[in-house]
């Protein structure tokens, strides 16, 4: 896993030019940059799993949850994520994300059960310090700065944006191969959406 300080390193090369942007900016960038990488796709680094304790049907939300892969119980038996509307229908083995008294928490439908698995993309703490690690596997660097770089360049208006952009869509796709292929789902390509890589053409 890279370092902070050297995924700077490697995104002022890719930039083309350290004073495009200063340290500060590329910190940003790559916080934005990996957040919006783990949105869009699934990446097995960041896939953690925790143990919800319910009470008539409602968890407190993990601190780091980003988005689900997957609720099931103890026999294996899976809940489905359904819009707050949906769930007002009363499906059992359903659950949504809504409010609760100001606090918006899990809530299962039927009410019975007491614990569940909840697998989810989690979103670290942003990195700030130089020896922070982005906690992707090494072979997700460039494209990691590669996004970083077309959010910079694209708020600063710069025409090269367009050039980082495909440059980053060729990236992700050999990453997500690599990832496959170590995890022997190859040759399929998996994104939040199933269907749609990060940016459609």
């Amino acid at each position: 896993m890279a370092s902070l300080t050297n995924l700077q390193s490697l995104l002022s090369r890719v930039m083309g030019a350290t004073y495009i942007s200063n340290t500060d900016s590329q910190t940003a960038a790559l916080n934005y940059a990996r957040k919006y990488i783990l949105l869009n796709y699934y990446v097995d680094e960041f896939c953690v799993e925790s143990t919800l304790t319910l009470t008539s049907g409602k968890a407190t939300i993990p601190t780091d949850y980003l988005r689900k892969v997957r609720l099931f119980d103890s026999s294996d038996i899976d809940y489905e994520r359904v819009n707050v509307n949906d769930f007002d229908k009363d499906v059992d083995y359903t659950w949504t994300i809504k409010d609760d008294s100001g606090t918006r928490k899990i809530w299962i439908y039927d009410t019975d059960a007491t614990s569940l698995t909840l697998r989810y993309i989690k979103l670290p703490a942003d990195m700030s310090s130089g020896s922070d690690v982005s906690g992707f596997n090494s072979y997700w660097d460039n494209a990691h700065c590669l996004v970083a770089a077309w959010w910079l360049l694209s708020n600063d208006r710069q025409p090269e944006a367009g050039n980082k952009l495909e440059l980053a869509k060729e990236e992700i796709q050999s990453c997500l191969r690599s990832q496959a292929e170590d995890s022997e789902d190859w040759p399929e390509l998996k994104t939040a959406y199933d269907t749609k890589l990060m940016f459609d053409e």
